[in-house]
C-alpha cells in the first residue's frame, strides 16, 4: 500500500541521515564541534550535502529492490 511504501521510505531515509552524520562525526571533531549536523549544515554546500544523502539512499534502496 502506499502508507507503507512512505513508511520505509521515511524509516529508510532516516537510517541513511544517521549514517551520513556518523560519517561526519571525525569532520566535526576535527573542527572542535561535538555535533556532527554543524559540518552538514555549516561545512558542505547544499549540492554535495544532496549528492552524499543520495549515495547513502541508493545503496539502501539497492539492496532492498536486490539490485
Amino acid at each position: 500500500s502506499p502508507q507503507l511504501c512512505r513508511r520505509f521510505w521515511y524509516d529508510t531515509y532516516t537510517a541513511v541521515l544517521e549514517g551520513v552524520l556518523e560519517g561526519v562525526e571525525e569532520i566535526a571533531a576535527e573542527q572542535g564541534s561535538s555535533d556532527p549536523q554543524v559540518v552538514m549544515q555549516n561545512y558542505l554546500s547544499d549540492s554535495r550535502s544532496r549528492r552524499v544523502r543520495r549515495e547513502f539512499m541508493r545503496e539502501q534502496l539497492a539492496e532492498a529492490f536486490g539490485e
